[in-house]
Order: C-alpha cells, then sequence, then structure tokens
C-alpha cells in the first residue's frame, strides 16, 4: 500500500493546490486503497496489488474529467505552463508583495490627499492673509509634487513586481510541505485581511457621514470652514483605500500561490484578458480624472471618480468572466 501512496503523491507532484486538486487526490486515493483492498481479499499477492491498481488508475489525463480536474491536469502535463518554487522563492516573494503594497498604496493615498494643499491654502487664503491666485498656485505646485511622487512609487515598484507576473498567468507547482506552509500562513492573514477590509469601510462611511452632518452644521453662506469636512473625508478615504491595497495585495498572493479564488488554473486566461485591458481602462480613467479636476477645480468632489471606476472595472471583470466560453 505504501508503494501505490507513493505513486500517487507522484502523480499529482506537477499540479497545483488547489481545493479541487486536493479533494480529487484524496478521492482517487480513496478509490486506489478500495481496489487494493478488494484484489488482497480476492487472493492477489501484494506485487499484484499494486500492479493492478496502478494499471487501472495511474493516468491522470484520463481520470481528470471524472475527478473535475481536467483543466489542470491538461495545465500540468505542459511543463512550460508550470511554475515551481521552493520555500525560499514564496517566502521572498511573499515580502516583495508586502513591500511594493505598501509603496503602491502610499502612492494611491498620495494621488487622493494631493488635493488637499490646494483646496485648504484657497479655503483659507483670507485668514491666512495671501492672495487667492498665489494660494491657488501653491497649491497646484504642491498637487504636481504629490502625483509625481506617486508615479515615481507606481513607476519603481511596478518594474519590481514586473519578475512575478508569470505567477499570475501560469499555475504555481509547490511541495505538498510547502503548500501546507502556505495554507497555515493563509488562514492566520484571514483575519488581518478582514478587519482591514471592515476598517476601510467604516472610515468611507464615517467620512461620508461628518460630511452630512456638517454640510447641515456650516453656515449656509459657506466661508472657510466649509473646507474642513473636505480635508478630513478625502483624509480617512486615503487611509481606507491603503488598507484596501495592503490586504488585497496579500490576499491575492497567497491565491496566486494555491491556484484559488481568481487565480484558479482555469481562470488565468480571464485574468491576463483583464490585465490587457485594465491598462488602458485605466489610463483613461486617469486622464478622466486630471481634465475634469483640472477644468472645474472641484477637487473636492472629483476624486469620486476613483471608488466609482473600481465598481465598474469590478462589473466588467465579473461579466467578461461570465460571457467567457467554457471549455
Amino acid at each position: 500500500m505504501e508503494a501505490i501512496k507513493s505513486y500517487l503523491n507522484n502523480m499529482f507532484t506537477n499540479m497545483p493546490s488547489s481545493p479541487e486538486v486536493v479533494r480529487a487526490k484524496e478521492e482517487l486515493g480513496q478509490m486506489m486503497e478500495d481496489k487494493y483492498t478488494e484484489l488482497r481479499q480476492n487472493g492477489k499477492t501484494e506485487n499484484e496489488a499494486v500492479g493492478a491498481v496502478i494499471s487501472e488508475f495511474g493516468n491522470l489525463e484520463e481520470l481528470g474529467p471524472q475527478l473535475g480536474i481536467a483543466p489542470q491536469v491538461t495545465a500540468s502535463l505542459d511543463p512550460a505552463n508550470n511554475i515551481a518554487m521552493d520555500s525560499n522563492q514564496v517566502n521572498q516573494y511573499l515580502n516583495d508583495t508586502r513591500e511594493t503594497s505598501s509603496r503602491i498604496g502610499l502612492g494611491v493615498a498620495l494621488c487622493i490627499l494631493a488635493a488637499l494643499p490646494l483646496i485648504v491654502l484657497t479655503g483659507f487664503s483670507s485668514r491666512i492673509g495671501i492672495a487667492e491666485n498665489l494660494a491657488a498656485a501653491i497649491g497646484i505646485g504642491i498637487l504636481l509634487l504629490a502625483v509625481g511622487i506617486a508615479v515615481y512609487l507606481f513607476i519603481v515598484n511596478g518594474m519590481k513586481a514586473e519578475k512575478y507576473e508569470d505567477l499570475e498567468k501560469h499555475p504555481v507547482t509547490l511541495s505538498e510541505a510547502v503548500s501546507a506552509m502556505i495554507r497555515e500562513r493563509q488562514d492566520a492573514f484571514r483575519p488581518v485581511f478582514a478587519r482591514k477590509v471592515a476598517t476601510g469601510v467604516l472610515l468611507i462611511i464615517l467620512g461620508a457621514a461628518q460630511m452630512a452632518v456638517t454640510g447641515v452644521l456650516i453656515n449656509p453662506e459657506g466661508g472657510p470652514l466649509e473646507v474642513v469636512p473636505v480635508v478630513v473625508l478625502l483624509g480617512l478615504v486615503a487611509l481606507a483605500v491603503y488598507l484596501f491595497i495592503t490586504g488585497g495585495t496579500e490576499h491575492e498572493a497567497y491565491e496566486i500561490l494555491l491556484n484559488t479564488g481568481d487565480y484558479a488554473t482555469s481562470r488565468k486566461k480571464d485574468n491576463e484578458i483583464m490585465e490587457r485591458f485594465g491598462g488602458f481602462y485605466w489610463t483613461l480613467v486617469l486622464i478622466g480624472y486630471l481634465v475634469w479636476s483640472f477644468t472645474t477645480f472641484n477637487w473636492g468632489f472629483t476624486w469620486i471618480v476613483w471608488p466609482v471606476a473600481g465598481v465598474l472595472f469590478g462589473l466588467i471583470s465579473a461579466l467578461l468572466g461570465a460571457f467567457r466560453p467554457k471549455n
């Protein structure tokens, strides 16, 4: 029986460690064990029983459709489609992912906060004794500097993350020990991820609530104080987005390594399509945001482009996945 277990492990060596594959391996192992027991009870010798079991259940390509893992088996048969990683490579990938996501999250937060100096300076120009035109010029200068720093962070960390792009397109092959280690770390991170998402949502709700409350309390004729709720809102949104990016990126990293969720083997093709579409889409969003903001100078409102664009992108992604022909 040990020979059968060893053969079973070798059959699944190049397979992704997704729940579907783990289930299929357990199911196939039980089938092999039942057949082995039956043969032994019918008088077959140890070697005869092992040989018969391997002969009947040893071809994973034939058993793939029956076990519900045909796409994963097909991908595993082509070595060029698989990326093998050991524990050191996995740890390096996770560390790099945390570092780049933190810096990209900071860059996105800077883009959101970049308008704050402009809003504050123009709103309080009369109280601090500078001309409104000068206040606007200083605010725009700081805005462009902040956006420039953000773009620098995007480029540098985007290039650093490029070496891991293939992980999103091809199945990842891991040993059982490494897979178990990743699952353990993923389980430990789940409550952290949930807290980050919940905190981010709460911050946005609080920001919107204080806008509504202060909008009623502040003098209807307006004045410098009316910029305060906008400043608070942008600050809370920036922090929330940072939490979403850092938490979501690490969550994705575990799915990529284990070939699960949005990065299951059957969905890799969808990810390639969305990656090509995403670059074009977000470039248009950025251009639209800047054009709208610079033509209206209503920076306290134009930030709404980003959450709306994010929701639309998720909707488009879901629709493309739903209407993609299934093999």
